[in-house]
């Protein structure tokens, strides 16, 4: 379990990057999970005055955890295959294949939140928009898809892979640069 108060000490923050390093080069894929029963209740805001983002779910977790290890990717996964104009229920919703949260954000219309998440679309893109903020590539998924991990890192298009330049990189480019990851994930999976 991993809390907000995990990342404001030096010392439990370097311990946890450390951990994580040492599962990923073992070739174990950590499962870390924001703990409801001994953390804070939510807070209302997204970002400290530092700038960096509040640990309120597990969306927030892990675009601190992808930072934090300087990840090239980032998967939020939910139960739509992305982000869409609108709520995906509504008649003229379509998805959106890339998304630029500087230049996009205004065209969303968020719906209600899910019934298995705390956090909701929104979160997954104040989280997606953290980590982009930090040099890690983001995409919001459909997690009950099959192969979608894979996909995701083999650079097909799936779900909304967020950028500031959309030119200067593609989950395509992406994936044809992490040729080691992949080879990682595809033994793991």
């Amino acid at each position: 379990m991993v809390t907000n108060a995990d990342f404001q000490s030096e010392y439990t923050l370097g311990v946890l990057k450390k951990t994580i390093e040492y599962l990923l080069s073992a070739s174990v894929v950590p499962i870390l999970n924001t703990n409801d029963a001994v953390a804070y209740p939510p807070e209302k805001e997204v970002r400290q005055k530092d700038g960096s983002i509040i640990v309120n779910d597990n969306d927030s977790l892990g675009a601190k955890l992808a930072t934090l290890i300087s990840s090239d990717l980032l998967l939020l996964c939910s139960d739509v295959d992305g982000v869409y104009n609108l709520p995906p229920n509504v008649t003229g919703s379509r998805i959106l294949h890339s998304f630029s949260p500087k230049h996009d954000r205004g065209l969303l219309t968020f719906g209600k939140k899910s019934s298995v998440g705390t956090g909701g679309m929104e979160s997954k893109i104040d989280s997606a928009e953290y980590a982009l903020d930090n040099n890690c590539s983001v995409i919001i998924c459909n997690g009950k898809r099959n192969n979608v991990i894979l996909d995701c890192v083999n650079g097909k298009k799936v779900g909304t892979f967020f950028t500031y330049n959309s030119s200067a990189v593609s989950v395509e480019n992406l994936a044809r640069n992490g040729k080691k990851r992949t080879k990682f994930l595809k033994k793991i999976f």
